[in-house]
């Protein structure tokens, strides 16, 4: 059996509410909204957020607005 792949670790310059987003995920896709309640952000927030997150190569966006580290 094989290990999990490991995560990336977070930039320690990252701002805070960048930070929170990615220590709530793990190697599995969390659907957005799921990801939102977990966070205490509001969708479109979040979204935002995990955009710029994707365009920096921190998370990866999967079909379903499931988004993973």
């Amino acid at each position: 059996m094989s290990a999990a792949p490991a995560l990336q670790p977070i930039p320690d310059d990252l701002e805070p509410h960048k930070r929170e987003i990615l220590e709530k995920m793990t190697d599995k896709p969390l659907h957005a909204e799921e990801l939102a309640l977990l966070c205490g952000m509001e969708l479109f927030e979040l979204l935002a957020e995990l955009s710029e997150l994707e365009i920096d190569g921190l998370v990866k966006a999967y079909p379903g607005k499931q988004f993973g580290r």
